[in-house]
């Protein structure tokens, strides 16, 4: 394989059994991968001597002035060629931390298309694409390079194993039934993929999630009057939705569908709450998996400057936006957002309900519109409810996928997720937790 040697104009191959050494310049190693890919993307050849043959002219006429192919780069493609005829799936098993625990049947890679490495082809390309995701660095020709931040990301357990044990039948079943999955749409292009559940509202059944589905990716005080939204209901059947209210202060979003029965709704705990075991709950949409993990509530602070936060240690992927925190009676007391970091931040349900019921205020004024923060007093820049003094919008920043090198990932990973230490002077394990969004020790 050609060895790079950095801040150099010219990449140098030789060959480990003569002493023939050659140069090519940058854009020369280009134009040949260039004519690879496309050989690869175009129609398939025959793997006889034909084809290799083709495929070594090609390379040839790439760089131009009659070179003599060198034997490592050569070798080079040529595996890279026998990556793609052994199968357009191209990705690799996702890392432990990232995959669904005690599923009791075979993981499906294709859930969580988070790691490509090698050549990707133009309809992995196009694939991507169409989900919102960056294309991958031209330079990616390494296994150690992944896809971060998805929205099939999992977390926690799979319905009905691991964590769903500690409800009973009855409440894991309920459960089941009124959590959805939302994906908002710029034309073909997906914008944002999260969950939601069913509640009862102003006298009719309609989705509770998060605004984050709907708001701008150029502007986050504005919501992309251009999206298009589809639901993913408990059944798997998809159905268009409809936004109705939003409030992008406190990041919550209802949307309404049709021709959706349900006979039973979320079950909400109005009232205030110990300190008491809780479970994240969120949906796939691109699979429709169910998925839950426990924790408990926590006094951390973080970031999120919204002054109606509140957290538990639930530690939720991005699928688990706008999906309800629950006891293990099933009860939803709250809903939550996200924190690449620190546990699961969430609204109580005692908020949201204030929430609701100035969205039905505003939706008896209006004439079928979409109700927002400000449509009760104009002048004024957005709804409060009392008792926060804000004087701006609240920001809820939700990280963009990237590509990224699998070892830093682990590492931050590593790093965030040791809450509890053992210390062989004292003896004693080491408490942490996060005040302000920094890690500090707990006594």
């Amino acid at each position: 394989m050609p060895k790079t040697k950095r801040g150099a104009d010219h990449l140098t191959t030789s060959r480990s059994h003569g002493t023939t050494r050659s140069c090519y310049t940058r854009e020369e190693i280009k134009e040949l991968l260039d004519s690879v890919l496309e050989g690869m993307w175009g129609t398939e050849r025959d793997a006889g001597a034909d084809d290799r043959t083709t495929r070594s002219d090609t390379s040839t006429r790439a760089r131009g002035g009659g070179k003599e192919t060198n034997d490592s780069l050569a070798s080079f493609l040529e595996k890279i060629q026998k990556t793609k005829r052994s199968g357009d799936h191209l990705t690799t098993r996702p890392s432990r931390s990232t995959r669904p625990r005690d599923t009791g049947e075979e993981f499906n890679e294709s859930l969580t298309p988070s790691v490509y490495t090698h050549v990707l082809s133009k309809e992995q390309l196009g694939d991507l694409d169409s989900m919102g995701y960056p294309k991958p660095p031209t330079t990616m020709l390494d296994d150690g390079t992944i896809l971060v931040n998805t929205f099939e990301e999992t977390f926690g357990d799979i319905y009905p194993k691991g964590v769903w044990r500690e409800f009973s039948k009855k409440v894991s079943s309920n459960i089941d039934r009124y959590i959805v999955a939302l994906a908002s749409f710029n034309g073909c292009r997906r914008s944002f993929a999260c969950t939601g559940f069913l509640i009862e509202w102003n006298g009719s059944t309609t989705v509770l999630t998060s605004a984050s589905s709907v708001r701008s990716s150029s502007d986050e005080n504005r919501i992309d009057e251009n999206l298009r939204i589809e639901v993913l209901l408990p059944s798997k059947r998809r159905i268009e939705g409809t936004l109705q209210q939003y409030s992008l202060h406190y990041n919550v979003a209802l949307v309404s569908v049709k021709d959706c029965r349900v006979v039973r709704p979320a079950n909400v705990q109005h009232c205030r709450f110990g300190w008491s075991k809780v479970a994240s709950v969120g949906r796939c949409f691109k699979s429709g998996a169910l998925m839950a993990t426990g924790g408990d509530l926590v006094s951390w602070s973080g970031t999120l400057d919204c002054p109606c936060i509140v957290r538990s240690s639930c530690k939720i992927t991005k699928t688990g936006i706008g999906g309800p925190l629950v006891n293990l009676e099933g009860e939803v007391i709250g809903m939550n957002f996200y924190d690449t970091r620190i546990g699961t931040p969430f609204l109580l349900w005692s908020e949201i309900d204030s929430i609701l019921a100035h969205f039905a205020e505003i939706s008896d004024s209006m004439a079928g519109g979409v109700g927002s923060d400000s449509e009760m007093n104009p002048a004024a820049v957005f709804w409060k409810m009392d008792g926060d003094h804000s004087d701006r919008l609240s920001r809820w920043p939700v990280p963009a996928p990237c590509w990224r090198r699998r070892g830093d990932v682990d590492k931050e990973k590593c790093d965030d997720d040791e809450l509890v230490c053992y210390d062989p002077q004292s003896g004693r394990n080491r408490r942490y937790g996060y005040i302000l969004g920094v890690k500090v020790e707990l006594y």
